[in-house]
């Protein structure tokens, strides 16, 4: 948390009133920096807190005029939802609390989103099927790119987004009937250091697709 104090007092210095709020979401000390007005300039101005900053292996915040933040909750339905569930106001004034996100905007980008999935792992398949190192690390991505796309989705069934990525499954899986199981323990396999045999690997992918697809489906159908 002292990094963090230090970047926001380093902002607050050089923004002074431009500074409009500072927000600290998600769980890998991921910030929202939300001006008055931004230009070239005023971007150039935070180079040396900012160098500081990822010096300590962060990320790079976010940077958004608060016209910009208050108009674009359509465009990014996914990341507003996932800023909303877990946030905390570093500086300034409360501007999460201002954003409503419309469930009908949230379920295209979550289709969009999971349709993207299902064509990246058949694409990838067919050109590596005969790399189960690859396909393994493959497997890894696209779940944990579909638990991040299921907690943001989670508002859909008016269930929490909060808990690790085995009760998030669960609780999905238990609304749409969808393979869950897969990609907790391929998740599971991860965080644990075990190896997936390479002979599974077929079945994993196909069970993978099957999940996905389902769950894609849903989706799609899904009416307030």
């Amino acid at each position: 948390m002292d990094n963090i104090n230090i970047l926001v007092d380093d902002l607050k210095n050089i923004y002074a009133e431009n500074l409009v709020s500072v927000v600290l979401y998600g769980e890998n000390n991921n910030l929202l920096t939300i001006f008055n007005s931004l230009d070239a300039h005023d971007i150039k101005k935070a180079a040396p807190a900012i160098k500081k900053w990822i010096k300590t292996k962060n990320p790079l915040p976010i940077v958004m005029s608060e016209c910009e933040w208050l108009s674009s909750a359509d465009i990014y339905p996914i990341e507003y939802t996932e800023i909303k569930n877990s946030y905390k106001i570093l500086h300034g004034k409360d501007i999460v609390q201002l954003i409503s996100v419309s469930k009908q905007d949230l379920r295209l980008k979550c289709e969009y989103e999971i349709k993207n999935l299902l064509v990246k792992i058949r694409e990838i398949y067919l050109g590596n099927s005969d790399n189960a190192k690859f396909m393994v690390k493959t497997l890894e991505e696209v779940s944990f790119n579909l638990v991040r796309i299921l907690k943001s989705a989670s508002s859909l069934f008016n269930i929490s987004a909060q808990g690790q990525y085995g009760e998030i499954i669960q609780k999905i899986s238990e609304k749409t009937d969808f393979d869950g199981e897969i990609f907790v323990k391929i998740l599971s396999a991860k965080e644990n250091n075990k190896k997936i045999p390479h002979s599974e690997i077929e079945e994993i992918v196909q069970r993978t697709i099957n999940g996905i697809y389902l769950l894609y489906n849903f989706i799609n159908n899904w009416k307030e």
